[in-house]
């Protein structure tokens, strides 16, 4: 717990295990960056909770034959274990998984908070490629409830690597998928205009995603007001750049009812309704 492990050299990994007996084992609240791997945990009879962990450019022997996962679970279906809260980005692979073992990386239908995912898993990858999980098993792997790097469903595909790659895998659950709140850059790719698209969910309650593409680098205002016309939460004025964004909204201190989010750049003017239901 709390520690922060670097590599000194580039064979130095950060965590492993290879337990000979069974072993229980919290992994938390570390900063493991610079490794040759993250965290490797291997073999079988192991029971990990691994939580609120930054494991952050774990690639310095540059080899992904040879290591660079992020975290890597390697053994039997005796291995399991429950990873929620991770920051785990720049590795030469985010997340691996072999063998039969068991991780879990979200399941909401499970009221344990060691099931919450909330993992946010982005910007991992070798050769040109994104490989932020792949499951080399044959077994489905629950992985609901994190942040991708993006709101886009179809684009979650190209991060993670499972059955629709190869029949011999299994499937990642991966959804619902978790955006955090406020907003967040897709891609900076170039929309030919202005777009506000429909929020989802809708109805919702308290929170809802709001997607907007902007064509130019401009000044920006998304708002929302109600059925009288009084702006009632002003959350984008300023300048952005040009690309696709998503704002998470959470309309927690707003009452029940129709309102209306709205679009201003340029000379552009947007407006769409949602409804809240609590």
């Amino acid at each position: 717990r709390g520690c922060t492990i670097r590599g000194l050299s580039s064979n130095s990994g950060g965590i492993a295990t290879l337990p000979i007996g069974t072993l229980n084992i919290i992994i938390e609240n570390n900063i493991i960056k610079h490794n040759r791997y993250g965290i490797a945990i291997t073999n079988a009879n192991t029971n990990a909770i691994i939580r609120n962990n930054i494991i952050d450019s774990n690639n310095i022997q540059g080899n992904p034959a040879l290591g660079g996962s992020g975290i890597n679970f390697n053994g039997t279906s005796t291995l399991t274990a429950l990873v929620s809260k991770n920051y785990i980005r720049g590795n030469l692979w985010g997340i691996t998984i072999q063998g039969t073992a068991k991780p879990v990386f979200g399941n909401l239908a499970v009221s344990d908070s060691n099931y919450v995912g909330l993992n946010y898993i982005w910007g991992n990858g070798n050769s040109g490629r994104i490989y932020d999980l792949y499951n080399n098993t044959p077994d489905s792997i629950k992985a609901e409830n994190n942040f991708w790097g993006t709101g886009l469903l179809d684009s979650i595909e190209a991060h993670i690597f499972h059955k629709p790659d190869s029949s011999a895998l299994g499937f990642v659950d991966y959804l619902p998928i978790y955006i955090p709140l406020g907003i967040i850059q897709l891609n900076d790719l170039t929309p030919v205009e202005f777009k506000l698209y429909d929020a989802y969910p809708n109805p919702f309650n308290p929170e809802t995603n709001i997607r907007f593409e902007l064509p130019v680098n401009t000044n920006v205002k998304l708002d929302i007001f109600d059925v009288s016309g009084k702006i009632v939460s002003e959350f984008i004025n300023g300048n952005l750049k040009k690309g696709i964004y998503i704002y998470r909204f959470n309309a927690g201190n707003l009452a029940s009812g129709v309102y209306f989010y709205r679009l201003i750049a340029e000379n552009t003017v947007i407006s769409k309704a949602f409804v809240l239901l609590k």
